[in-house]
């Protein structure tokens, strides 16, 4: 089983509609190492990441209506295990203020 350090999704903007961040592959297993998360607006802003369903899915959420300042930074590091087809997903309170950037190892 190779492991491969790598950029799982991003640099990209978080929608106001829940959106797919990123999905393992098929035959893969994902460790989500570290979510990079970038406001770039000179308000403060929040945003929710969901595992398996709507990031506004309460139940499903790994981060809930997480706040930023205005120009902060926040890196969040972890180990979160997705197995084939699990994906991550992604909303935030205003479209193109909150940049996303996801690395991890992906096992297949």
């Amino acid at each position: 089983m190779p492991d491969t350090l790598k950029r799982l999704a991003g640099p990209q903007h978080l929608t106001v509609a829940s959106a797919t961040l990123y999905t393992t592959p098929a035959a893969t297993t994902t460790v989500i190492r570290n979510l990079h998360v970038c406001n770039t607006s000179a308000s403060a802003q929040t945003f929710s990441i969901g595992l398996n369903a709507s990031a506004t899915t309460v139940a499903n959420q790994l981060f809930a209506s997480y706040q930023l300042p205005p120009n902060g930074v926040v890196d969040l590091s972890g180990c979160w295990v997705l197995g084939a087809g699990d994906y991550l997903t992604g909303v935030c309170t205003n479209a193109t203020t909150l940049t996303v950037y996801i690395s991890g190892v992906e096992s297949s």
